[in-house]
């Protein structure tokens, strides 16, 4: 695979390899240019172009072409014999309105003419306004308040002029104005109180620029009780040997504003369904002759709104009467609002599973070329996705209905246990692998603990035809965490190749880092390669 042409690239990091096929009799010069998909109109862009291989003096001509037009706009032209890495500012072109041009790239030399020409979305932006009133909703004599504000594409406030702000009642009538009003850089708020017999229906607040509206609307009703709806944070499994199980529940107005009162909770383990039944006089219907077991508490709202209560998990796991019981929870909460009275009710269902935590294979490869070393990763977190330590955890091979164990592995104190495994002496086939905390691999009991085992099917590599499609592959590693601004950090790349000679042992890795569609960082590295999955370490701020 080799990467030529114009690519156009909308990730927030690239990063791509480069190597000469073992197919090519005479090695060829290879190039990439790296564009945004759409660019502002008006401002300054940056594209990014490589060069490899050159085997002669090399010129690159990068131009951008008007769509139905005869103007061309000559952006870059480099001659080099060498190989080159670099970025170049260019001026977008203004437009009126949304336009797809074309960017063409010529790689001309005495012996070698390629040219791609690709798509490009230069659009034009305009400060976006917003009106936002104090609440949806008003009763007649209440006063609207509401906040006008322009921002430009960065999301700062700019100075904007208004021509007329107006509000308007339901029959379009203007009941306010205001004239030449500026923002100043900030906020614009303003306000207007509603005539005590003020109609009742749809209004509306335009904001006049130039001959732009911009239309905002809210409703006046006559005094009605205020509704409200439950919001629950609650996660939808529970484990067997979790002790506490905590529970939120958040009443919030329609219009956004939190709910006085307070919150009845109650958690229930669900009965089965065929369990025997008690009749008498005053049960004619029967009731159950098992209770299950439950639990409720009354909770004050907090001044968000929610209320937050942890069940002791005991009352529902330990009793002697779980044959009758199903592996369900029913979760009830009912909210009285202070001063009305007014209750709401919602429930939800929770899973009781005897899962109490999970291996998995991380950052391992899913191909491998035999006489290879495999190098991988478990990682082994309990039912709360924390991290065990010290855990013994075996690597097995599965052939057929059995398995064999190839390593013992401890995690460390991030739960995380690396292994490497070399295939020289194994089988010419693909690898089964299975991580597991029991040398037996067996089906899971009825109701008894367990952790979820990993899996993993190492693919055996095939020689790679000529002209075939390749399997090589890179990936660019997650992060854990979100970044934090200005902070230097470390971007991991893992690259596999597959069926395929790398000449000289190295490849070239190519990588952009972009931030809200513009390129910021664009780097180059030749690595050098190694048996299995490696990987590549750069930096990026």
């Amino acid at each position: 695979m080799v990467p030529s042409g114009l690519q156009v690239w909308r990730w927030i990091l690239f990063a791509c390899f480069h190597w000469l096929c073992v197919c090519q009799e005479t090695p060829r010069p290879v190039y990439m240019v790296a564009t945004p998909a759409v660019i502002q109109a008006g401002s300054e862009a940056k594209l990014c172009a490589s060069l490899l291989q050159p085997n002669e003096t090399l010129v690159m001509t990068i131009s951008l072409i008007a769509n139905g037009q005869n103007k061309i706009f000559s952006l870059l032209q480099e001659s080099s014999d060498q190989e080159f890495h670099r970025c170049f500012q260019f001026q977008a072109p203004h437009v009126e309105s949304d336009e797809v041009q074309h960017f063409k790239v010529e790689v001309r030399g005495e012996t070698f003419l390629s040219t791609v020409e690709r798509k490009v979305m230069i659009k034009p932006y305009s400060p976006m306004t917003f009106v936002q009133t104090d609440k949806p909703i008003y009763n007649p004599g209440h006063t609207v308040q509401f906040r006008v504000i322009t921002l430009d594409t960065s999301f700062s406030p700019v100075n904007q002029l208004y021509n007329i702000v107006e509000l308007e009642d339901v029959h379009q009538n203007r009941i306010g104005q205001w004239v030449n009003t500026t923002s100043s850089g900030n906020i614009l708020q303003l306000s207007h109180p509603l005539n005590s017999e003020a109609p009742v229906g749809s209004y509306a607040i335009v904001v006049w620029i130039g001959e732009n509206k911009i239309y905002h609307h809210f409703k006046v009703e006559k005094y009605v009780l205020p509704k409200f709806e439950i919001k629950m944070n609650l996660t939808d499994e529970i484990s067997i040997v979790q002790e506490e199980y905590k529970v939120e529940v958040c009443a919030i107005y329609t219009y956004g504003q939190p709910v006085p009162g307070k919150a009845e909770v109650e958690l229930c383990r669900l009965l089965e369904h065929n369990i025997p039944m008690r009749f008498d006089e005053k049960s004619q219907q029967g009731v159950p002759d098992y209770t299950p077991p439950c639990h409720k508490e009354s909770i004050e709202m907090d001044q968000t709104g929610c209320a937050s209560h942890v069940f002791n998990m005991s009352i529902f796991t330990m009793n002697t009467g779980q044959k009758m019981l199903r592996d369900r929870l029913s979760f009830n909460t009912k909210v009285e609002e202070e001063g009305t009275g007014i209750t709401q009710s919602k429930e939800k269902h929770i899973t009781l599973s005897y899962a109490i935590g999970k291996l998995t294979f991380v950052n391992t490869p899913k191909i491998y070329e035999h006489g290879s070393i495999i190098e991988g990763k478990i990682n082994v977190v309990h039912f709360n996705n924390t991290p065990i330590s010290d855990m013994l955890v075996y690597l097995l091979e599965k052939k057929g209905r059995s398995s064999h164990r190839l390593q013992n592995l401890t995690t460390d104190s991030h739960g995380i246990a690396s292994f490497s495994l070399n295939t020289t002496s194994m089988p010419k086939e693909n690898i089964k692998l299975i991580v597991s905390n029991t040398l037996q691999v067996e089906n899971t009991r009825y109701r008894v603990p367990y952790f979820k085992r990993g899996k993993l099917i190492l693919s055996l590599i095939q020689p790679t035809a000529p002209h075939s499609k390749t399997s090589s592959s890179l990936d660019i590693q997650e992060m854990e965490k979100p970044l934090a601004c200005w902070e230097e950090v470390s971007i991991t790349i893992q690259y596999a190749i597959v069926g395929e000679t790398v000449p000289k042992g190295s490849v070239d890795v190519i990588y952009l880092a972009l931030s809200r569609g513009v390129i910021v960082q664009h780097g180059h590295m030749k690595v050098t390669v190694q048996h299995g999955s490696p990987e590549v370490k750069t930096k990026t701020k």
